[in-house]
């Protein structure tokens, strides 16, 4: 399977997190690349962001939308590119879960690390998903609205739990720190465009697909498969201690966003154990040196 196959559900069209065996919105049965990720980590998907002829589309569909050329690097166009298109279309927005929230005036924006979804007026944030935690996108097709939910299948575990109620014209289904999440965007009312069309929504669904699945890959490079399967409530067992806090700060569980290294407040031998494992697999990934590496193994053995 090519990367950007693996996102895809081949039936619908929508994206679908790498991990799952079913896809969130239809419920076809895929094969999960879990196993693919715990023998090679790398599955391609970050490249899909440079890849030439998905960055031609994204050039097309920026000028078919919004009539004006996007002159971004030429190697790089694909979030500037899905930025101009999803700005050009003013949603009624809808989130059912947790933190429930609604606008009739809301802006979609791309952050570098997760979904925004902002008021025009009055100016404010409605909700934020950061993008390593998307597990599905739905869009709709001719004579329907994107509001399924099929429930995930995973390692052979099935889990048909009803996610919270909601529709639109695009879908996103995510991980949040209470369970799931869901965002509805609709009302075609544009701004660049008199009237989007429908597949203006699968196009954003698709890009958006891409980018979710590059963070995906990025953030179990970074503290490994089996973590950061937990961390989205995928894998067998509890998610590790602070796996919330990850979605939402940033960073890996028990480890400072900002410089990838295991914070002290952690104590006792089972948490002594899990951050020696995180700092191994930083260590891994080349995200911390082997000075920061001695340095803090030091640390962290002193707490036994």
């Amino acid at each position: 399977m090519s990367a950007s196959e693996i996102l895809t559900c081949s039936a619908c069209g929508g994206y679908v997190h790498p991990f799952l065996g079913a896809c969130p919105a239809c419920g076809v049965t895929r094969r999960s690349s879990y196993e693919d990720a715990l023998a090679g980590p790398d599955l391609g998907l970050r490249a899909l962001a440079t890849d030439p002829y998905v960055n031609e589309q994204v050039r097309e569909v920026v000028l078919r939308y919004t009539m004006k050329r996007n002159r971004e690097d030429e190697e790089n166009r694909l979030r500037p590119g899905l930025a101009i298109v999803a700005g050009s279309i003013l949603y009624r927005v809808r989130v059912a879960g947790a933190d429930a929230a609604s606008s009739e005036q809301g802006s979609f924006e791309l952050g570098d690390e997760a979904l925004l979804i902002r008021e025009k007026r009055p100016i404010r944030d409605v909700h934020r998903v950061p993008l390593r935690a998307i597990l599905g996108i739905a869009h709709g097709g001719a004579g329907h609205r994107a509001g399924s939910w099929a429930g995930l299948v995973f390692e052979g575990h099935l889990d048909s739990t009803a996610a919270p109620a909601v529709d639109g014209d695009l879908v996103v289904t995510s991980a949040g720190e209470r369970g799931l999440e869901r965002i509805g965007l609709a009302n075609r009312r544009g701004v660049f465009v008199a009237r989007a069309r429908a597949d203006h929504f699968q196009i954003i669904g698709s890009w958006l697909g891409m980018l979710a699945g590059a963070a995906a890959e990025a953030r179990w490079s970074a503290v490994g498969v089996r973590r950061y399967a937990a961390e989205l409530g995928l894998a067998p067992g509890e998610a590790p201690p602070g796996a919330g806090e990850a979605l939402s700060a940033g960073g890996p569980a028990g480890v400072e966003p900002t410089t990838g290294t295991p914070t002290t407040p952690m104590t006792g031998p089972a948490t002594v154990r899990e951050a020696l494992e995180a700092l191994e697999e930083l260590h891994a990934a080349g995200l911390v040196s082997d000075d920061e590496y001695t340095v803090k193994r030091r640390e962290i053995l002193a707490r036994l």
